[in-house]
């Protein structure tokens, strides 16, 4: 970002009720449009990273209300980015895409883009192949959008992993394919439920403090001291990702058995490291 003189600024997610914080998101946006002309909104749901938070259709139109609202200063250009890599990974991934229709007739100046990972939805992890996908009203936004992802793509890395283009190809022209693709993926989405579960039934036992998890690959448990927790439970041979504000354990990958007594663990670890002083 600092090679084209871009910027990252952060809006709290949730508010005390543990919902989608509107108004920091909207003092954020309205902040922003008095400081420059251009604004790109990212936002990461259905199944949040790190927090497996999912925006609801009524937050959708409340977001949607900010924006257009500032969008009737036509001078303003607004691109929401919506990152859906986890979107078949919901209870219902049909369901979960029904937020996409609120996104028609949107004013000129508001370009919606979605931002697909192939890798995720295709059971591929890590072979990171994507696509981003531009929904406007005006032709010639849609047109402008494509050069200038074609442009900038080409002048950075060139091409995205042909392999996993050629399998997403493939795959839709056979429909036995795609079939046995999408029993694959529930079969794994299925798994990952019963671990979340495992986990969030203790972790509710015990007390201890989750943030709101819809589904999805990862759960988020608000921590002081992360890297000390994270450390604690590093000599107990388990591995978490320290965040800034707490610490993130990954249903994608730790197998059902190990799920349990998880939670105690990392409640045990979160007390003694509030009982030192760092």
């Amino acid at each position: 970002m600092n090679e084209t003189g871009r910027f990252l600024r952060t809006f709290e997610l949730l508010n005390n009720e543990m919902q989608f914080n509107l108004e920091s998101f909207s003092t954020s946006v309205k902040n922003l449009l008095l400081e420059q002309d251009y604004l790109v909104i990212i936002l990461n749901s259905p199944n949040h990273n790190p927090t497996g938070y999912s925006i609801s259709n009524k937050e959708w139109d409340e977001i949607l209300k900010v924006i257009v609202e500032e969008s009737h200063n036509t001078t303003k250009t607004i691109t929401l980015v919506v990152d859906i890599a986890y979107i078949d990974y919901t209870s219902n991934p049909i369901q979960a895409r029904s937020f996409m229709k609120k996104f028609s007739d949107l004013p000129s100046n508001i370009l919606v883009t979605f931002a697909f990972s192939m890798s995720k939805g295709f059971t591929a992890y890590g072979q990171r192949t994507g696509a981003l996908i531009g929904v406007s009203s005006d032709k010639t936004v849609i047109e402008e959008f494509e050069n200038v992802t074609l442009v900038t793509s080409r002048a950075r890395w060139s091409n995205v992993n042909r392999g996993c283009m050629s399998l997403l190809a493939t795959i839709y022209n056979d429909d036995s394919l795609l079939t046995k693709v999408n029993s694959e993926r529930e079969k794994y989405n299925t798994l990952i439920k019963e671990r979340a579960n495992i986990f969030l039934q203790e972790a509710k036992r015990v007390d201890l403090k989750v943030l709101p998890y819809y589904s999805g690959f990862f759960i988020t448990i608000s921590c002081k001291n992360p890297e000390d927790v994270s450390n604690r439970l590093i000599d107990q041979k388990i591995f978490v990702a320290p965040l800034s504000m707490g610490i993130r354990i990954a249903a994608c990958s730790v197998p059902s058995t190990q799920m349990y007594g998880l939670a105690t663990k990392i409640k045990d670890a979160i007390v003694a490291s509030n009982n030192v002083t760092l």
